[in-house]
C-alpha cells in the first residue's frame, strides 16, 4: 500500500464491510445472528453499507453502549465487553484491514489467536526447538543412542492484568511505530478515537493493539545472549536457556522492559527443566516428545461430549456444536490417542453438520462457511 488514501479506500470499500458484516454474521449467535441477518437482507444491505461508510468518512465514530458481563475463565475472572452490532461491524471492517499491517512487523515466533499465527504453529515450533536444543543434531542422536539428552530450562512468564494494562497513550504511541512511516493519520485518528482510557477484552481492535504494545520486548529478547528461544503466545511468553542463571537474568531484563511500558509482570513466573515437565501454552501441553491438549481443554471436551451423549448430540444448540467442533480442533492435531478415540467412540461428528464446519476445518485456523 503506497499511501493512507490506499489504506482508508480499503476499510471503506464495499467489498470490505461486507466481508465485515459476513465475518459478524458467521462468529456470532443467537439474537446478534438474528440481528445482522437482517442486515444482510438484500433490501437492507446496501443501507447498511452506506451507513458505515459515511460513519467512516465524516469521524462520526461515537460507539454505542456495549454489552459488559463477567467470565470466568481458566480460574481467572474476566471483564468482558462485548460492542453492540453495528459498533462490531464498524470496528471489524477497520480491523480487516489494520491487522495484517501490525501482524506483519511481527516477529517470526510471536503469535495470537488468529489463521497463520495460532496455538497450533507455536506447538509445532516450540516441540521443533525442544528436541533441536536437546541434541546437536539427529546423525549425532544415533551416534549417541545412550546419551541423556542436553539440559534445557524453560522460563515461562506472565503479564499481570495484560488488557487493562496498557493505557490509551501506550496503545498509541505502539500503532504510530507500525503506520507513522506510511503517514497513515487518518487510520491512527480513527485509532485514537476507538480506543478508550485501556484495552478491554472483547473490542475487536485490542488484540491488535496489544501485539504491537509488545513488539519492542520480541525483539529485544529473542536477540538476548544465551537464550535459545523465544516463544510469546498474547501475555504469555516462554524462553529456553541451558542454565537457571541465565534465565533469572532474562527475567530480571524482561521486567525491566515491561516495566518501561507501564506493564507488570506476574509472580507466578517460573524457571523448570523441560524434561521434567511440559510447557503448557496456547491450549497445549508442548514436550520434546509429543504434543497434547491443556487440562483446560479436556476438561471442557469431557463436560460437552458428556452432555452431548446424554441428550443426543443433535439437540444441542449451534453454539454447543461450535465450541465443540473447536474443541476437536485441538485434539486432532495432538497426540493424545486417547481423546480422539473416546470423540470416535461418541460419534460426536454429527456436530459439524449442525454448525456448518467441515472435520478439516475445525478449530485452530478453521472458519464456519456462513
Amino acid at each position: 500500500m503506497n499511501s493512507i488514501r490506499s489504506i482508508f479506500g480499503k476499510i471503506a470499500s464495499e467489498d470490505n464491510i461486507l466481508d465485515a458484516i459476513n465475518d459478524e454474521y458467521t462468529g456470532c449467535t443467537g439474537r446478534r445472528k438474528h440481528r445482522v441477518s437482517e442486515m444482510m437482507d438484500e433490501d437492507r444491505i446496501g443501507y447498511v453499507v452506506k451507513e458505515i461508510q459515511d460513519r467512516l468518512w465524516a469521524d462520526e465514530l461515537q460507539l454505542g453502549l456495549p454489552v459488559v458481563f463477567d467470565k470466568m475463565e481458566n480460574c481467572k475472572l474476566r471483564h468482558i465487553v462485548a460492542p453492540n452490532v453495528d459498533d462490531a461491524i464498524l470496528i471489524r471492517a477497520i480491523v480487516r484491514v489494520a491487522e495484517p499491517l501490525v501482524y506483519a512487523k511481527m516477529t517470526r515466533h510471536s503469535y495470537c489467536p488468529v489463521p497463520g499465527r495460532g496455538g497450533l504453529l507455536l506447538a509445532r515450533d516450540l516441540q521443533r526447538k525442544l528436541r533441536k536444543a536437546h541434541y546437536a543434531n539427529e546423525q549425532w542422536k544415533e551416534n549417541h543412542p545412550k546419551s541423556k539428552p542436553r539440559k534445557v530450562y524453560a522460563l515461562k512468564l506472565d503479564i499481570r492484568k495484560f488488557f487493562p494494562s496498557v493505557k490509551h497513550e501506550v496503545a498509541m504511541a505502539a500503532l504510530r511505530r507500525v503506520f507513522g512511516s506510511r503517514g497513515d493519520r487518518k487510520v491512527l485518528s480513527i485509532l485514537d478515537r476507538l480506543i478508550g482510557e485501556h484495552l478491554e477484552i472483547g473490542a475487536g481492535y485490542s488484540a491488535m493493539a496489544a501485539n504491537a504494545v509488545l513488539m519492542p520486548i520480541d525483539e529485544e529478547m529473542e536477540c538476548y545472549i544465551g537464550v535459545l528461544g523465544y516463544f510469546r503466545y498474547m501475555d504469555d511468553i516462554v524462553m529456553l536457556f541451558r542454565s537457571k542463571s541465565k534465565a533469572r537474568e532474562a527475567r530480571e531484563h524482561a521486567e525491566r522492559l515491561l516495566n518501561g511500558l507501564g506493564l507488570t509482570m506476574a509472580r507466578k513466573w517460573q524457571i523448570f527443566d523441560t524434561e521434567m515437565r511440559p510447557i503448557v501454552m496456547g491450549g497445549f501441553k508442548i514436550r520434546r516428545t509429543g504434543i497434547h491438549p491443556s487440562s483446560h481443554v479436556c476438561r471442557g471436551l469431557n463436560r460437552q461430549l458428556a452432555k452431548g451423549i446424554r441428550i443426543g448430540f443433535e439437540n444441542l444448540t449451534v453454539h454447543e456444536c461450535r465450541s465443540l467442533a473447536s474443541r476437536y480442533g485441538w485434539i486432532k492435531n495432538t497426540d493424545s490417542f486417547t481423546y480422539k478415540n473416546k470423540w470416535r467412540k461418541a460419534n460426536a461428528d454429527i456436530v459439524f453438520r449442525r454448525c456448518g464446519v467441515s472435520d478439516g476445518n475445525a478449530g485452530h485456523g478453521g472458519k464456519a462457511s456462513s
